[in-house]
């Protein structure tokens, strides 16, 4: 399976292929309000006895730290259209990661960075390995209805009053084991599109995590309006990995994305 990663030029030029290597995030430098702001959370079940606004501050405290210590890397997947097929040397995509017209514009500063195709068996295990001390999850997103999306959210932050006579540690873990998928792998539906392949890493400090991905980067995807002075620098960058990926053009034709080798999009 291949991953989709859209990127402004900047990240592309600066750190990615400089480096040769791919960030995972903190939650709170994604876009989703679910995932950035604080998670608010109440009480349910017998109070009495229970300073309830202290035992609120407590759990969203020590959830707060919890999401400070979880690391993400997103990208998009194909989608199961049969109708891709490829025709002299030009990809025609309908349903390929890499043909979504709102992430190019929303993540790929409309047009002018690039769309990164790795291998996704290649990155996990290049992940597992590099963060050997950490555990990982690699899940797709559950894109529900509005609904039972808010179902699930207001179920995973009621805490029973019971549970709070556990130590932090305890309480913590009981919330992450209940609900990591409720709180890590569910969106609100507007984000079906997205298609989305998440790698979740969770660790007991702050640190960078970057992964080398260099023989894992199968093509680099230049944006429609891309800088010319920029696809240079992305040349040039490719040049010196050890085992360059593809570089393609993205062109729009006849009312839907195709991609075009470079040299054959150069000399067209």
């Amino acid at each position: 399976m291949n991953l989709y990663h859209y990127t402004k030029i900047s990240t592309v030029i600066d750190c990615i292929l400089s480096y040769k290597t791919i960030r995972f995030s903190t939650l709170s430098g994604t876009n989703d309000p679910y995932e950035n702001l604080p998670t608010v959370f109440s009480i349910s079940g017998n109070t009495n006895g229970l300073d309830v606004g202290k035992e609120l501050r407590r759990t969203e405290e020590l959830f707060k730290a919890l999401k400070s210590n979880i690391k993400v890397f997103c990208a998009t997947t194909d989608g199961c259209s049969e109708s891709n097929n490829k025709t002299g040397g030009i990809l025609y995509n309908i349903d390929k990661g890499f043909s979504k017209p709102r992430m190019w514009a929303q993540y790929a500063e409309n047009g002018t960075g690039v769309c990164i195709v790795l291998d996704s068996e290649k990155f996990l295990e290049k992940a597992n390995t590099t963060f050997s001390d950490c555990e990982i999850i690699a899940k797709k997103i559950n894109y529900c209805s509005q609904g039972e999306f808010v179902n699930k959210v207001s179920v995973a932050t009621s805490i029973d009053a019971s549970d709070l006579l556990q130590t932090d540690d305890v309480l913590l873990e009981s919330i992450y084991k209940k609900y990591s998928d409720t709180f890590f792998f569910t969106k609100h539906p507007d984000w079906k599109d997205e298609n989305e392949m998440r790698y979740l890493l969770r660790e007991r400090n702050d640190v960078i995590r970057d992964v080398n991905v260099d023989g894992i980067i199968e093509a680099v995807i230049l944006g429609i309006n891309i800088d010319g002075k920029n696809k240079e620098k992305v040349e040039k960058l490719i040049r010196e990995f050890d085992n360059p990926p593809i570089l393609f053009q993205l062109e729009f034709w006849d009312g839907y994305y195709q991609i075009v080798p470079c040299n054959e999009s150069d000399n067209g």
